[in-house]
């Protein structure tokens, strides 16, 4: 039951549907049982409750990598990420352009960012994670993060590439055995790689612009506008097969270390509001299958055509309101994204973060 749990909020996760990472989960979904496990070794044993000397006692969760904490120290101390104004009428819309990891030394973020928040009436996200139905969450969870019909992700992937992400999950402490693995569907299995790799990179989740806008939304009782649902998301995973999900996690867990060098590139392009850099990181290569190059589209072009008409109805309201819209930066950079697609109906998208 516990790696169930486990399992089905990992999927959750792959979404950004929660803010908590795997380890931190297994203590939530586990502390009875831990309790109870301890109190068995007690009577047994006669340990002390605390044994930070013992072999097999836990550990202190890591620490971040001196590649991350490097990274902000030679970084500005209030972060400009990417940050658009319009105005139409009475109305103004924020676009913020987020990262969904962090860490604690992002915050403050810019003055004109934090500004521009207390003065909002509303914020929009991609998927309002305070308002999530948790009983139907689970059931699509299951539904499409696993196999269900006598597949297993071993065989997708070829052994050697299945004992390399067993190894990798299990170094960064996941808990999550070889045999519930076998049952992920490779998207799921992937998003676990990745949180893997934001470990590595000295960067966490819990820290994730997103989320901390949300946080403060909800402390503030402002209104939250969804900009999509978690079965909206779902689905654009679904526009790639097992078969060409499983090769993109095979090339992943062959390129790990790279991986972990992309997301601290992409942290530090964030800090720095280097628009230019990131959207050439929206580019596919010339080496990507039709599939990939379809999916790709399918998870940058066609949800910014969607969310770009959501957000035109916020600017063209005319009722004295204020939006704030967070959603991933990549939505806010290059050729096709929200801020192009605004641009191209006419409205004047400028920079908002001062200098």
């Amino acid at each position: 039951m516990k790696n169930c749990i486990v399992f089905v909020f990992s999927i959750l996760l792959a979404l950004g549907l929660i803010a908590c990472d795997i380890p931190e989960l297994m203590d939530m979904v586990s502390e009875d049982e831990k309790v109870e496990e301890h109190d068995q070794n007690s009577d047994e044993q006669g340990v002390d409750e605390e044994s930070p000397d013992g072999e097999d006692a836990e550990t202190a969760a890591p620490t971040e990598s001196d590649s991350g904490v490097q990274l902000l120290e030679d970084s500005s101390a209030h972060p400009q990420g990417v940050f658009y104004k319009i105005e139409e009428g009475s109305n103004t819309v924020y676009l913020f352009g987020s990262i969904h990891v962090g860490v604690e030394d992002l915050y403050p973020l810019h003055d004109s960012i934090e500004s521009a928040f207390a003065e909002s009436d509303y914020i929009a996200v991609e998927v309002d994670i305070s308002n999530i139905n948790e009983l139907e969450a689970m059931a699509i969870a299951i539904r499409d993060g696993i196999f269900l019909d006598g597949r297993n992700l071993k065989n997708k992937l070829g052994e050697e590439a299945f004992e390399g992400l067993v190894s990798l999950t299990s170094e960064y402490g996941l808990p999550l055995n070889e045999t519930v693995l076998n049952y992920m569907k490779p998207w799921v299995a992937k998003d676990l790689l990745t949180t893997a790799m934001v470990e590595e990179a000295g960067l966490q989740t819990e820290y994730g612009i997103d989320l901390y806008f949300l946080e403060r939304a909800t402390d503030d009782s402002m209104e939250i506008i969804a900009l999509e649902t978690m079965r909206e998301q779902l689905e654009v995973i679904q526009t790639m097969s097992d078969e060409a999900q499983a090769a993109d996690l095979a090339k992943s867990i062959e390129e790990f270390d790279e991986g972990v060098e992309e997301l601290s590139l992409l942290m530090e392009l964030w800090i720095d509001g280097d628009i230019e850099a990131i959207s050439a990181m929206r580019h596919v290569g010339d080496d990507a299958t039709e599939e990939y190059r379809e999916y790709i589209k399918a998870l940058t072009d066609d949800r910014d055509v969607k969310m770009a008409e959501k957000i035109e109805e916020f600017i063209l309201g005319d009722n004295n309101d204020t939006y704030f819209v967070v959603v991933g930066a990549m939505h806010l950079v290059g050729e096709n994204s929200v801020v192009d697609l605004l641009t191209k109906q006419g409205y004047n998208v400028v920079p908002a973060a001062g200098g």
